[in-house]
């Protein structure tokens, strides 16, 4: 547990030294006895009848899955970052582990930072590949929620929508749905 609230004096340093993410040992190492971000909505979502104990191991010990929809994901997100970059007419810089320093068993680790305060998730989901922007917005129920135009500012392109949640200063977030769309200019 001494090791855990060192990590959160320390939490500056290590997001600097992380900044690789999945390719970082040390990022892979930190995460293991962390609740990160990823691994909030199977939490939040826990039903009564969900084993806590099957949780805490899956969240401890993850099986090892490697699906086509994961590598897409990370095959397209450089280029989707890039994309952003020129929506918003500005640098995406990497980052690495954040850890709550107040709670340093909690931690996050976004895409991208923008500003002085801006968070970037990136999404580039396989379901959408071959669909425009518009499209995988109004048909696929997953992102229905997510991009809804009438609660943040919305931008959208063929190949990608950009969803800015400007409702608070303290968390900017930007979040860039991307879509390797070549041939759909086509359809």
């Amino acid at each position: 547990m001494e090791e855990l609230f060192e990590n959160g004096r320390n939490w500056k340093e290590i997001e600097c030294n992380t900044k690789k993410q999945s390719d970082s040992e040390f990022w892979l190492s930190l995460r293991k006895v962390m609740l990160t971000a990823s691994n909030f909505g199977t939490v939040s979502r826990k039903r009564p009848t969900t084993s806590c104990a099957m949780l805490v191991k899956n969240i401890l010990f993850p099986p090892i899955i490697d699906t086509a929809a994961m590598k897409y994901g990370r095959d397209m997100e450089e280029m989707a970052k890039q994309n952003l970059s020129e929506i918003l007419k500005k640098d995406i810089k990497p980052c690495g582990l954040f850890i709550d320093p107040d709670n340093p068993w909690l931690g996050a680790s976004p895409d991208g930072l923008h500003d002085e305060d801006g968070l970037v998730q990136i999404k580039c989901p396989l379901t959408a590949e071959n669909l425009t922007a518009e499209k995988a917005v109004r048909t696929l129920p997953h992102l229905k929620g997510i991009f809804d135009k009438k609660k943040s500012k919305f931008n959208e392109s063929k190949s990608s929508i950009l969803l800015s949640n400007t409702g608070s200063n303290e968390h900017n977030a930007a979040y860039l749905l991307h879509f390797h769309n070549m041939d759909a200019k086509k359809r």
